[in-house]
């Protein structure tokens, strides 16, 4: 079953990225260990069709992530997440090229499966275009921030590029955020915003860019309609105990019960007049058909 902490790491280490970018460039530069290519080979050729350069990139790969383990055989989140991350950076070029990704990370750890153990199954199974989309537009707001921090890059003569792109990226998850529609995504977006905006206070203003970003205020729409659920059904209940067991219930149930006779007493003294009424009009009745025949 998906382990919820497993989805909220998801976007924890995007400051180890950089430092795991340059693991891969160096894991395809030095590797040598030609024994590793008998483990590839192994992956059915049908879960392997259409990756044609999976005999070049599939040694070096299982390479780079058996370097990376930790206590013992552990394979740890960060490196699961990461090499997606790479593969989405490195082969999704068009929309719709996440099947490729997906494909690609697949096969790599059933090679890895071969020369170790099952790795990774968390992020397989869940990880989806929207993610990785996601993840990207995390790390591109960390590296903008890096920028702005130590007016690097395009940074270099003015922060105000910087700070753009990152407003950019923030603009876009503002009404998700505020709807609430990610939880995770948007908890690790404000440790960014919070970032910029230190940033920023220290004196780097630039025309059309707010200097303060606000965190976002989340709603929730389940919350407005269960609310007055709620709140419909402790009323409800409230009456109940109070009708059942106190003695304003017994109060109103006697006031009741005596309205309930009255208007019985009433109903009865009503018949009783009808009765009595018809019983008058029947015998003036009889008294004009006497009086008639006898003339």
């Amino acid at each position: 079953m998906p382990s919820s902490t497993e989805k909220d790491r998801i976007y924890i280490y995007v400051d180890l990225f950089d430092k795991k970018k340059g693991i891969y460039e160096e894991c395809k530069t030095k590797y040598k260990e030609q024994s590793l290519n008998n483990y590839c080979d192994q992956v059915n050729s049908v879960d392997r069709n259409g990756i044609n350069d999976f005999d070049n990139t599939c040694p070096y790969i299982i390479d780079c992530i058996y370097d990376q383990k930790e206590d013992g055989e552990k394979i740890n989140d960060h490196v699961c997440i990461y090499l997606y991350y790479w593969l989405y950076e490195n082969y999704y070029k068009n929309e719709g090229d996440f099947e490729n990704v997906k494909k690609r990370y697949e096969v790599y750890l059933k090679a890895y499966a071969n020369y170790q153990h099952s790795i990774c199954d968390y992020y397989k199974n869940n990880f989806t275009d929207v993610i990785l989309k996601k993840l990207k537009d995390i790390y591109d707001m960390n590296t903008e921030l890096g920028n702005i921090k130590n007016s690097k890059g395009p940074c270099s003569s003015s922060k105000c590029k910087c700070a753009k792109k990152f407003y950019e990226i923030y603009n876009k998850y503002v009404n998700d955020c505020k709807s609430n529609n990610d939880r995770v995504f948007c908890k690790a977006l404000k440790k960014y915003i919070g970032e910029y905006n230190k940033q920023m206070a220290n004196g780097n203003s630039c025309n059309g860019i707010p200097e303060f970003l606000p965190l976002f205020q989340t709603y929730n729409i389940k919350v407005y309609i269960i609310i007055p659920i709620v709140a419909a059904l402790m009323i409800t209940l409230f009456i109940f105990i109070m009708y059942k067991f106190t003695i304003l219930g017994s109060c109103l149930q006697n006031r009741i019960i005596i309205k309930r006779n009255l208007r019985n007493n009433l109903y009865n003294e009503c018949n009783i007049l009808q009765e009595s009424q018809m019983s008058c009009s029947n015998l003036r009745n009889r008294i004009y058909y006497i009086l008639y025949s006898s003339d």
